[in-house]
């Protein structure tokens, strides 16, 4: 019965890796495209974010996306997020809309230039100084595929060569931002870019959840014969 489960294990693993093959040879498409920069497509920005002193921060004001609110790719900046005391001008100034770009500025070299598209807020939110804010032509570049793009190993590796190191940390700035390749894709086409991509990782989450409720029962019954609940006898039945 353990092995089943075991080859049945297997058998899901080699499935999702086939899935982020897939994924990854997507995303090789995009780096073959001739590129522009992405300063092409920005309608405002890069802007840097609000500095304020930690006696600012408290249960109360206005929520604030730090470097450790988001990771690479799809966010959720509506939970989880501190809040700091700022005037309606620094609102004005600093708040976020849906569809802007926020960029990591500093950060560890690896994480320098980390990504994410503001998909939702429900209330005002600002970002703080050690990243930076990009306001799209939506005419050009989709935010959703602008978030994959940025997300790749193109743009990793673009940003870890301009990235200016400090002790423990690295800083890209403005024109950095700026200069980074994109892909020269009108916004029909990269829809349709995100429509495949989209379909390869839902099958590939399909497959990572049989995954873990497989792995789940596997556990459930290795816990249930070494507590004697089930009989390995009426196992093997």
């Amino acid at each position: 019965m353990l092995d089943s489960f075991t080859k049945l294990e297997r058998g899901i693993e080699a499935s999702i890796a086939k899935f982020e093959a897939l994924r990854s040879g997507l995303m090789e498409e995009l780096a073959e495209l001739e590129c522009g920069q992405f300063g092409e497509v920005l309608k405002q920005g890069p802007q840097n974010g609000i500095y304020k002193p930690a006696s600012s921060y408290g249960l109360q004001g206005t929520p604030i996306v730090r470097i450790d609110s988001f990771s690479r790719g799809r966010s959720d900046l509506t939970r989880g997020l501190l809040r700091v005391a700022v005037s309606g001008g620094e609102i004005a100034r600093y708040g976020l809309e849906v569809g802007d770009i926020v960029i990591n500025r500093v950060n560890t070299p690896d994480l320098v230039g980390k990504a994410t598209s503001v998909r939702r807020l429900i209330e005002p939110t600002i970002f703080e100084s050690n990243m930076m804010r990009c306001k799209l032509h939506h005419s050009a570049a989709d935010p959703g595929f602008t978030e994959t793009w940025l997300g790749s190993s193109t743009v990793k590796r673009y940003f870890l060569q301009r990235a200016k190191s400090a002790i423990s940390q690295a800083s890209i700035n403005g024109d950095d931002v700026r200069d980074c390749p994109f892909p020269k894709m009108d916004v029909p086409g990269q829809l349709a870019f995100l429509k495949r991509l989209d379909a390869v990782e839902g099958q590939r989450m399909a497959e990572v959840v049989e995954l873990a409720k497989l792995r789940q029962l596997k556990q459930g019954l290795v816990g249930d014969l070494l507590a004697g609940r089930v009989a390995v006898s009426v196992v093997a039945a």
